[in-house]
């Protein structure tokens, strides 16, 4: 074996780790992208419907303080959230949501006085249906904004999976022996899952349908009760696998049954947890076997290079 390969073995046996931080991050990015969507669409609803008061009741008009105070909230979140989600998440969480409670608190105040100030039936009628209204909107508006999320997990999804493909694609372009196979198909085994996904979702005729087929479906181990494909673990596996292949012939015998063994493990505490979430005992099974068995071929293919190099 020339120097060349042994290099490119062990680099082919690193662990997703930048796939991994990619699909992290533009999980993040979707989730903010989701959240300022709901909060946009009910400082909508809460400013409509205090715009109607005022315009019907004009007792109210300070109703209109917090419809500036809330809009003013929209624009600094619609800013925060194209940048850190720890300064987004800070000022959602510090900011607007007492702004809306208090608007909120607002308004039901300002209904209780609508006797003192003589306001008549006709028109409370009129404010309360207006109110419906909006708030139904406001409900079709938050089922957009989950199933918006949930195809942009979809998306981010396949991704993931079309950059592994991209990595496959490098290996075996650079060493012709790599049997790719294993690895191929947990990547086509992960597009049949979110194609799954993605039915789900666009099945889904309501929010608790939606927000059911979202939760249900983690490419990782994200979903406590839902479906787990873990793809980092099965793609890990795969590729050590597809080095071990390598260099089993010439390898050390006790050493590749000894890093054999480790996979084997591994991949049968895999089949074990199947599509449910880890228990802290099973990732630390699948993931102490994997890293085992990354070190163990790592010291084949380190001996077989040292053999040749004394030559």
């Amino acid at each position: 074996m020339r120097k060349a390969m042994f290099v490119f073995l062990i680099s082919a046996m690193l662990v997703l780790s930048l796939a991994g931080a990619q699909e992290e991050k533009e999980a993040k990015k979707n989730v903010m992208d989701a959240n300022y969507l709901v909060i946009s669409c009910r400082i909508d609803s809460t400013v409509s419907i205090i715009n109607d008061v005022v315009a019907k009741v004009p007792e109210a008009s300070t109703l209109s303080e917090h419809a500036t105070v809330l809009n003013a909230d929209k624009e600094q979140l619609a800013s925060l959230k194209e940048g850190d989600a720890r300064a987004y998440n800070d000022y959602r969480v510090q900011t607007y949501i007492p702004n809306q409670k208090a608007a909120n608190k607002a308004l039901v105040d300002t209904k209780k006085s609508f006797k003192t100030w003589g306001v008549s039936n006709e028109v409370q009628d009129e404010l309360k249906a207006s109110a419906d209204t909006l708030k139904k909107s406001f409900g079709e508006c938050k089922s957009g904004a989950v199933k918006d999320y949930g195809l942009g997990k979809v998306n981010g999804y396949n991704a993931l999976l079309d950059e592994l493909e991209r990595k496959i694609a490098s290996m075996k372009e650079k060493n012709a022996e790599l049997d790719t196979t294993g690895m191929q198909k947990v990547v086509d085994d992960g597009r049949v899952f979110v194609d799954e996904l993605e039915a789900a979702i666009n099945a889904a005729t309501n929010e608790e349908e939606l927000k059911a087929a979202v939760k249900g479906y983690c490419i990782k181990n994200g979903c406590k009760d839902g479906k787990n494909f873990h793809i980092a673990a099965k793609f890990t596996h795969a590729r050590l696998q597809a080095v071990l292949d390598v260099v089993k012939d010439e390898g050390n015998a006790e050493e590749v049954a000894k890093a054999q063994g480790f996979l084997d493990a591994a991949k049968a505490e895999l089949d074990n947890v199947g599509l449910s979430h880890y228990t802290k005992e099973q990732r630390q099974a699948v993931w102490s076997n994997l890293k085992d068995a990354g070190k163990t071929i790592k010291g084949i293919i380190n001996s077989l290079k040292e053999g040749e190099e004394n030559e």
